[in-house]
């Protein structure tokens, strides 16, 4: 995802915060561990702690890899997802 899509995907769930309660906490769980994925890099590089790189890579696909869930989830019918039209791909 780019950046402009993360900020697309933000702004779409503060704007409907009071009637998808649940997804707003969950759009806050997952641009937190992206983030925290980042700034895992830095030390586990300096640490020498190689081995715990690929949980930081993990971290930072995940954006990515809800907005995939999500969207495969909604094509199927097994939910509504309102915010995917906010981070289409241009």
């Amino acid at each position: 995802m780019t950046i402009k899509q993360l900020n697309q995907f933000k702004r779409w769930h503060i704007c409907h915060r009071e009637g998808h309660a649940v997804e707003f906490t969950l759009c806050d769980l997952v641009l937190g561990a992206w983030i925290f994925g980042w700034i895992l890099l830095l030390p586990l590089f300096v640490l020498h702690q190689e081995p715990l790189l690929p949980a930081s890579l993990l971290l930072i696909l995940a954006p990515e890899v809800y907005c995939g869930l999500r969207r495969v989830m909604h094509r199927r019918g097994m939910l509504r997802c309102d915010w995917l039209d906010a981070i289409r791909r241009s």
